[in-house]
C-alpha cells in the first residue's frame, strides 16, 4: 500500500515514461547480456573446434601411426626370411614414422600440449635409433625372427612412452574439454539467472505500477464520472476532496471541484439577487397599490369639486338672472 500511495503521486505521464524506459532498460540489458554470452559461446566454441578438437584429432591419429609402426614392425621380423617383404613392410615402416614425427614436429612448443608432443617426439626418435640397425639386419638377413623380437623388446618402452604421452596428451584435451563444456554450462545458468533475475524485476516493478496506474485511472474517472453526474443533475452539495492524487486526472477532479464550487457561488448569488428582485417587486405592488388608493381619493375629490362647482355655477347663474331682473326694474 505504501508502494501504491508513492506511486500515486506520480503523473501518469511520468509513470508510463518510466515503465517504458525501465522495459527498454531491461530489454537493452538483456539483450546485450545474452549477446556477450553467446558471443564469448562462440569464440569458446570456435576454440574448441579449431584448436581442441583438431589437437585430439591429431592425437588421435598419432596413436594409430604408432600402433601401425610397432604392427608394421612385427611383420617384418615375422617375415625375417623373406627379405622382399621385409623391404617393402620398411617402407610402409619409415612413411608412418616419419608421418608421426612430422605431426609432432609441427605440433607447436605453444600449443595445448606441447611439453608432451616434444616428450613424445623424444622417445619416437629414441625407438628409430634402436629399432633401425635390427630392421637393417633384418634386410640383410644377418639375424632370425628370435633374435629380432629379442633386439626389438628392448626398445619398445620407447614407443610405448611415445604412445604414454599421446594418451596423456589426449586425456588433457579432454578434459580441456569438458571444463569448456563446464564453463559454457555455467555461462549458460548465468545467463538463465540473469533472465529470471530480470523477469522478476519487471515483474516486482511494473506490476505494482500497472497496478497503481489503473487503478488510479478507474478510480479518479470513476469520481470525475460520478460529479459530473451530480453537477448535470442540479446537485452541488457534495464536497470534491481534494490533494489525493497528483495525477493529470486528479488534478481533472480537482478542477472540476473548482467548478462546482464556482457554479455553487454563481447559483448563490442567482439565489440572492431573485430575493432582491422578489422584495422589490413587493415593494413595487404595496407602492402600486397605494398609488391606486390615492388616485381613487384624488378622482372622489375632483367629482365633489365638480359637484361644488355645478352647484356655484347655477348660483351665479341665479344671481345673474336676478341681476338681469333688477337691471331691467331699474330702467323701467
Amino acid at each position: 500500500m505504501n508502494v501504491l500511495g508513492s506511486l500515486s503521486r506520480l503523473s501518469i505521464r511520468s509513470r508510463l515514461y518510466f515503465s517504458t524506459a525501465f522495459s527498454l532498460a531491461l530489454l537493452v540489458a538483456i539483450g546485450a547480456g545474452g549477446y556477450l554470452a553467446l558471443s564469448h559461446t562462440r569464440g569458446t566454441l570456435q576454440s574448441l573446434v579449431e584448436q581442441d578438437v583438431a589437437a585430439m584429432t591429431v592425437a588421435g591419429e598419432l596413436r594409430t601411426l604408432l600402433a601401425q609402426v610397432r604392427r608394421i614392425e612385427k611383420d617384418m621380423i615375422i617375415n625375417f626370411n623373406n627379405t622382399n617383404e621385409v623391404d617393402t613392410l620398411k617402407q610402409a615402416w619409415l612413411q608412418d614414422l616419419d608421418r608421426a614425427r612430422q605431426q609432432l614436429q609441427g605440433w607447436g612448443a605453444g600449443r595445448e600440449g606441447g611439453e608432451l608432443a616434444r616428450q613424445a617426439l623424444q622417445s619416437l626418435q629414441a625407438y628409430e635409433e634402436g629399432i633401425a640397425p635390427v630392421i637393417a639386419q633384418l634386410e640383410r638377413a644377418q639375424i632370425d625372427g628370435a633374435a629380432a623380437g629379442g633386439y626389438a623388446g628392448r626398445v619398445q618402452e620407447h614407443i610405448e612412452a611415445a604412445d604414454h604421452h599421446m594418451a596423456a596428451l589426449a586425456s588433457a584435451l579432454r578434459a580441456k574439454m569438458d571444463a569448456a563444456r563446464q564453463a559454457i554450462d555455467a555461462r549458460a545458468a548465468r545467463v538463465s539467472a540473469l533472465l529470471a533475475g530480470a523477469i522478476v524485476a519487471a515483474v516486482l516493478v511494473l506490476a505494482p505500477l500497472t497496478v497503481a496506474t489503473v487503478r488510479g485511472i478507474t478510480a479518479s474517472l470513476e469520481q470525475a464520472g460520478a460529479l459530473a453526474r451530480r453537477i448535470a443533475e442540479g446537485d452541488l452539495s457534495h464536497e470534491v476532496p481534494t490533494g489525493r492524487r497528483h495525477d493529470e486526472i486528479g488534478r481533472l477532479v480537482e478542477s472540476m471541484g473548482r467548478m462546482q464550487g464556482a457554479l455553487r457561488r454563481l447559483v448563490a448569488q442567482l439565489q440572492a439577487a431573485a430575493q432582491q428582485i422578489t422584495t422589490a417587486s413587493s415593494e413595487i405592488a404595496a407602492g402600486s397599490q397605494d398609488l391606486s388608493s390615492r388616485t381613487e381619493q384624488a378622482a372622489s375629490s375632483l367629482q365633489q369639486t365638480a359637484s361644488s362647482m355645478e352647484q356655484l355655477t347655477g348660483t351665479v347663474r341665479q344671481s345673474a338672472d336676478a341681476a338681469r331682473q333688477a337691471n331691467q326694474l331699474a330702467s323701467s
